[in-house]
């Protein structure tokens, strides 16, 4: 498999930024991302600089105990990864990933955002 292109990588990474920025997550640099839940735990989201023949976005989980709870992570180290050969598995595990971690939290983010929408209309 050939290596995605710079504009590849920066595509990617927009959308899964734009999904992050959805479901509330603090941007801590350019390519790292958390939420903080009490009943959870921080979650750390980290996305690629460089481009490689994969698209990845590694999930971390601080405090293992809480969030093996609710997360299939390992139990060791608290890590949740998506590694693929096209970028849409990974947005499907990021968003499913932030939407649960929400839910689990309270917060149903889809009925807020289609709360809002109605409002505006």
């Amino acid at each position: 498999m050939k290596k995605q292109t710079k504009k590849q990588l920066l595509q990617f990474n927009n959308e899964v930024i734009d999904l992050l920025e959805y479901y509330g997550a603090t941007k801590e640099n350019e390519t790292t991302y958390t939420m903080d839940s009490e009943k959870i735990g921080k979650l750390t989201i980290r996305l690629e600089s460089t481009p490689s023949s994969v698209y990845s976005i590694m999930a971390n989980f601080e405090d293992t105990e809480k969030a093996i709870q609710y997360f299939n992570i390992k139990s060791f180290n608290g890590k949740m990864h998506s590694y693929e050969w096209s970028p849409e598995p990974c947005l499907s595990f990021i968003d499913s990933l932030l939407d649960n971690y929400n839910k689990i939290d309270g917060i149903d983010s889809h009925l807020v955002y289609e709360t809002a929408k109605q409002a505006w209309l």
